[in-house]
């Protein structure tokens, strides 16, 4: 009776031992399989918000494009202005004049300097110098609120 009592004493350990290797060896292959599948979970969602930036990135950089071309525009169109002023003023088809003169002339003779060696401001007006640079300070001041106004409308774009 000991040798079958052995025997089935040792059967017993057998099968116990193969359940719990057979069960721990299930359960690490469980593990395994579920980080296997956690980490291609997590791959594939890297991979859709990649794709995301990109077409986001894509949309921002267009935009960026349009806003730049929209700039360069109105700056070549205020340049050409500016030329046509200037070019206009020379040809005297265009006089700037002072906004605010007072009550009337003054006193201010018509012709300020009697020699002849005048230098196109007559009246207390501005010279065709004066009003060039004028011109030149004014376009200066539209290139840069145009400039002003693509920064602004470029950070709404890509803020909403």
């Amino acid at each position: 009776m000991i040798h079958k009592g052995l025997i089935i004493a040792a059967v017993a350990a057998i099968l116990a031992a193969a359940l719990y290797f057979a069960g721990h060896r299930d359960g690490a292959d469980g593990v395994r399989k579920e980080w296997a599948d956690q980490r291609r979970a997590d791959i594939d969602q890297a991979l859709i918000q990649s794709a995301a930036y990109r077409t986001r990135e894509r949309e921002l950089t267009d935009q960026l494009i349009e806003a730049q071309n929209a700039l360069d525009s109105a700056i070549k169109q205020g340049n050409a202005d500016r030329d046509s002023a200037i070019a206009d003023l020379h040809a005297d088809n265009l006089r700037l004049r002072e906004r605010f003169r007072g009550c009337g002339t003054g006193g201010v003779p018509e012709n300020s300097a009697p020699d002849g060696s005048d230098d196109g401001a007559g009246a207390g007006g501005l010279s065709v110098a004066d009003q060039e640079f004028l011109l030149r300070v004014a376009a200066e001041a539209d290139a840069v609120a145009h400039r002003l106004t693509a920064c602004q409308h470029y950070i709404k774009s890509i803020t909403n």
